[in-house]
């Protein structure tokens, strides 16, 4: 029986993909269908399927579902490369010219790759760290202690002596303490000591050690093969992009950590434009924060610049330009009140949050420090930490704080966003899960995900959909929970080393449209999953 009906769904869905690529052609869909195999000729589900035009700033790309196959649709005539890969798999490319109203399909036999730079170069930073020998000690000691701003990858692609290696980490046990503050246990490595953390980046990435053989996680299935990516490459070659948001046209908004640019991506014509930040005389922009308000004016905080600037996009002009009034200040982190006239921002320098009243340009200063900062409907701040375990509340009106510990020592609960229900989401940094903060209760409950060694930056809310997106860090993959139900779907995404900072949601379209960037390669990427 159970053979019976698996040949049913199986008919059912070749039926269904040969009526839809006989539907694209008659309606003007220009489509590719196809299968993906191994070399004994068995399907391979959860392989990556990408679409790259001639001349083109972005590229598509979609997974081989449970029977190997794939559709790619709505693509535009011209010239492309389609490729196949997945983890432990050389890649197959082949050129194509697609013709309006035309099904091209197109087959893919991928054969085993054996050469371990390449099957290195494939990898994830947490499949290069259940990879690589040593105990669980001391690779949390690498995953929690080195990882706070740019991941593995330097890590994994980089090799050392261990006197190298030691100096490496005095420095960057320097610049931790950096992001110290005031509510959050004194900086630290953790788990280890300098000497053993140095002790083994030196067995596993010193300049003799061998190569590990690396140890891939499950491709996706089911629900997880039907997700979309879209990824637009930012015309600006230098562009490192950090921050993203949306208006409420749906342009996607995004700001550059290193340059004094801001720039749009109109998702509808691809098209992108970036603005010009008035001059630094020679200061780090170091970019955290971009919002657009209600009022649709779009503003942005420069960490290092120490300011926060508000641009105009009917004007296209800089409206107006803040400082704190206390030096050294770093106002990086921004947020604005949903009710509008205020705009909040975190101190980098003072460990403290700043409301900033627009008409009067009147700041207030509170003691309240950590990381990530969101407002809800009732105005109460939300406050993340760098390192610490709490969670915070300010009450502005009557300035008291109120801490929740989250269930896991050390989990850093960094950036987040504010649900239908005024409760607050946030991304574990290094507790690995997706965290919620009942915002009646004080309760949080958090999600795990499948794989080891995960960590996340930040968490986005669907209100629409009543569902939540964070970004694996450390995995590369795009998380949705469901908090209805407890489902966790996760998406890998196609171009590894994303370091992605911000995830937004614009619900307005079909699947939504999930926005998030890649950091590390100038790109601004959409996740659209049924």
């Amino acid at each position: 029986m159970r053979q019976i009906l698996g040949m049913k769904n199986i008919t059912r869905a070749v039926f269904l993909l040969a009526w839809a690529a006989w539907f694209g052609a008659l309606y003007g869909q220009t489509v590719i269908t196809g299968s993906v195999k191994d070399a004994a000729g068995r399907p391979l589900n959860g392989v990556f399927v990408s679409a790259a035009r001639e001349g083109a700033n972005h590229t598509v790309t979609v997974f081989s579902d449970d029977t190997g196959k794939f559709r790619i649709q709505n693509l535009p005539a011209g010239k492309y490369t389609v490729s196949a890969n997945a983890g432990g798999f050389r890649q197959s490319r082949q050129a194509e010219v697609l013709k309006p109203r035309q099904v091209t399909d197109i087959n893919f036999s991928l054969e085993p790759e054996a050469r371990a730079q390449e099957l290195l170069d494939q990898a994830t930073g947490g499949e290069w760290l259940v990879s690589v020998p040593g105990t669980d000690r001391q690779k949390l000691s690498l995953s929690q202690n080195c990882s706070g701003c740019h991941g593995l990858y330097h890590l994994m692609t980089r090799r050392f002596s261990r006197a190298d290696w030691l100096k490496i980490v005095d420095t960057m046990k320097i610049l931790t303490a950096i992001g110290e503050v005031r509510d959050e246990k004194p900086s630290r490595w953790r788990g280890a000591t300098d000497e053993e953390i140095t002790d083994y980046l030196g067995q596993i990435q010193g300049p003799d050690s061998p190569l590990p053989a690396i140890r891939f996680s499950p491709r996706p299935t089911g629900k997880a093969t039907e997700g979309v990516y879209t990824e637009y490459r930012i015309p600006r070659s230098d562009a490192i992009p950090h921050d993203v948001n949306l208006d409420a046209e749906g342009n996607l908004w995004y700001n550059d950590w290193a340059a004094n640019y801001i720039g749009k991506l109109n998702p509808k014509t691809g098209q992108f434009k970036e603005y010009k930040m008035p001059d630094l005389a020679g200061a780090h922009p170091g970019a955290l924060g971009i919002v657009v308000d209600r009022n649709q004016i779009v503003w942005v905080a420069q960490l290092w610049a120490g300011r926060v600037v508000r641009f105009d996009p009917k004007t296209e002009k800089v409206t107006g330009i803040w400082k704190t009034p206390i030096e050294p200040s770093r106002p990086g982190i921004l947020s604005v009140d949903p009710r509008g006239g205020t705009v909040w921002l975190g101190d980098g320098i003072r460990n403290s949050a700043w409301r900033l009243d627009v008409a009067s340009g009147n700041f207030k200063e509170y003691e309240v420090g950590g990381y990530g900062l969101e407002v809800n409907s009732k105005g109460m701040v939300y406050r993340g930490g760098f390192s610490d375990d709490k969670l915070k509340m300010l009450n502005p009106e009557t300035g008291k704080v109120s801490y929740y510990p989250t269930p896991h020592e050390d989990s850093a609960p960094r950036r987040g966003d504010v649900d239908w229900e005024d409760n607050f989401w946030f991304g574990e940094w290094l507790g690995g899960k997706i965290g919620k903060l009942d915002f009646k209760t004080g309760l949080i409950t958090d999600y795990p995900v499948s794989v080891a060694f995960a960590a996340f930056y930040d968490a986005g809310v669907d209100r629409k959909n009543r569902l939540v997106w964070a970004q694996d860090y450390h995995n590369d993959r795009m998380v949705r929970v469901n908090p209805a139900n407890g489902e966790v779907v996760e998406y890998p995404m196609p171009t590894l080393d994303a370091e992605v900072r911000r995830t937004v949601i614009d619900s307005s379209t079909n699947p939504p449209s999930v926005w998030t960037i890649n950091m590390r390669h100038g790109l601004i990427v959409r996740l659209q999953a049924p």
